[in-house]
């Protein structure tokens, strides 16, 4: 929603133009192809680095702190993107020596393994932060001189295109996020070629009337003259928006929203400071401890055993039995089947993670075995991979067992119908959008819906002692369109799938009597 976000490239090629002016330097004195042959290694062991940080993040490669540190590092970082620069530095070089392939079949080889790279990425999730490396060098190859690009080079729309590509680049992004901000759903065929063409002529106005200054000095006098006007009525604006931290009564009183992380503080509350250690929140790192958050009370405790779903239901867990200790049994994306029987979930490819989360999940069943008769409940995200299928049910049904054969009293709180968008984002807007365009836009992925339904409905058969299906708490009938994603101008979601505060107390409320606890609470 950053209409914006892409000009980070353009600060990380700034400072790849000083790195590189620093190498044509020192080329006066060292041979220029054994220092470009460097950049280039320098280039693919950060790109290594990044793909090994990326698949074991528990691996303490670099000093990132954090899975979404590292993501952002790798994304936005120089030395992660050297090897896409060193690429194309290598390109010119060889163009600069008139070094042309000889084989004809070059062009061929290079739009080949440029198509199995796109394949590669988007078949393997684990390849996403290297994915730019991954495309785009064999991509380069097509920049040398050929028989194939020169005749394409020669069509007279296709060289226009080349021409103004830059501008077109700067145009695109804003237009899909206004785009997506104002319709708020993903870009469907019609959206993208509308963007498209209107990307192109975004790019062609940007070029002509802004690149292409005219040097005459009336033409150069009225330019100046117009662009101080611009740069005057930005600067006006953006210290009138600061000023009034955001121009804040642009939006309704009953439409403003807390943020994201806000909402989160706000379940972290009923943690107290236990899912605190040191600096670092309990619930990512591979030393964390079994219980990674607690709302502290009485003697009797209840235990929730899932991923960060488990976490969302601490609120209203802690608001429906107030005298009760609530233990959270939390790790990021570790479902409690992981490791029981023959399921075993890898998320994204990250081995280490999948490990950590089977040790996990065994340590757990350790000490419950140990533990006298209590409550646990068991809650985590719909829509994993591999979720639906007959070893992760298996799984379920021993998990079940297990813990039943223990003496304890287990409930599975069934999954929430995420509605897989930033629904905050949808109803925090301005009054030009009317409520009735708020709620036709303000809804959840009708895709991701029908999945949740059918897997819950699945489970709710096959686990009708313990499942508790809570679809029927956010809709009324059997369609996406039935169900509640905002209330009252709230959104019941404080991101794309984790309940708020309120919509915890509420969902737990409403199902309070169906959750079995231990006869001592």
């Amino acid at each position: 929603m950053s209409a914006l976000l892409h000009t980070w490239s353009l600060s990380v090629e700034e400072q790849f133009y000083l790195l590189f002016g620093l190498i044509l330097f020192l080329g006066n004195y060292l041979r220029f192809g054994v220092l470009l042959a460097v950049l280039f290694g320098i280039g693919v062991l950060f790109a290594a680095v990044g793909y090994i940080t990326m698949v074991s993040p528990s691996l303490p490669l670099m000093p990132f702190g954090s899975t979404d540190k590292a993501n952002d590092a790798i994304f936005f970082l120089l030395p992660y993107r050297i090897i896409l620069f060193a690429a194309g530095a290598v390109c010119g070089w060889a163009m600069w020596h008139d070094l042309k392939p000889r084989w004809k079949i070059f062009p061929l080889l290079t739009i080949t393994s440029t198509a199995g790279a796109l394949f590669s990425v988007s078949a393997f999730s684990s390849l996403e932060a290297w994915s730019a490396a991954i495309i785009l060098i064999p991509y380069t190859g097509l920049l040398f001189p050929n028989s194939a690009t020169d005749r394409v080079g020669e069509i007279r729309f296709v060289r226009w295109i080349a021409r103004i590509s830059f501008q077109i680049y700067l145009v695109h992004w804003p237009l899909i996020v206004f785009w997506r901000y104002w319709t708020f759903r993903e870009l469907g065929v019609f959206d993208m070629f509308a963007i498209g063409i209107l990307s192109i002529w975004g790019g062609w106005a940007l070029e002509r009337f802004v690149t292409k200054t005219p040097f005459a000095s009336k033409q150069v006098r009225q330019f100046v003259t117009t662009l101080g006007v611009a740069v005057f009525a930005c600067v006006s604006m953006q210290t009138f928006v600061l000023a009034t931290d955001g121009a804040p009564f642009r939006i309704p009183p009953d439409r403003q929203s807390l943020s994201s992380i806000q909402m989160r503080e706000a379940e972290s509350a009923y943690c107290g400071d236990t899912h605190i250690l040191g600096d670092v929140e309990l619930g990512s790192t591979p030393d964390s401890p079994l219980i990674t958050c607690s709302r502290i009370a009485g003697e009797e405790h209840i235990y929730i055993w899932g991923d960060s779903h488990a976490r969302h239901l601490l609120p209203g867990i802690a608001e429906a039995f107030p005298a009760v200790t609530i233990d959270i049994l939390y790790f990021t994306s570790c479902l409690p089947q992981s490791g029981i029987g023959e399921y075993v979930y890898n998320y994204e490819g990250r081995q280490a993670l999948a490990e950590t989360c089977v040790k996990r999940n065994r340590e757990a069943l350790v000490m419950f075995e140990k533990m006298s008769p209590t409550t646990i409940i068991l809650h985590q995200y719909v829509g994993y991979e591999d979720d639906d299928g007959a070893t992760f049910l298996d799984a379920s049904r021993k998990l079940v067992d297990l813990l039943e054969g223990f003496g304890h009293t287990v409930t599975w709180v069934g999954g929430v119908p995420y509605p897989d968008r930033l629904l905050a984002d949808c109803v925090t807007v301005p009054a030009i959008y009317s409520d009735e365009m708020l709620r036709r836009r303000c809804t959840g992925n009708k895709t991701a819906f029908n999945k949740i339904v059918e897997l819950n409905s699945v489970r709710a058969a096959l686990f009708q002692d313990v499942y508790i299906d809570i679809i029927p708490q956010f809709c009324l009938g059997e369609s996406s369109t039935s169900c509640s994603w905002v209330k009252n101008s709230r959104p019941l979601f404080r991101d794309k799938h984790h309940l708020t505060v309120d919509t915890s107390i509420a969902i737990i409320r409403a199902i309070k009597n169906r959750i079995k606890v231990a006869s001592d609470i």
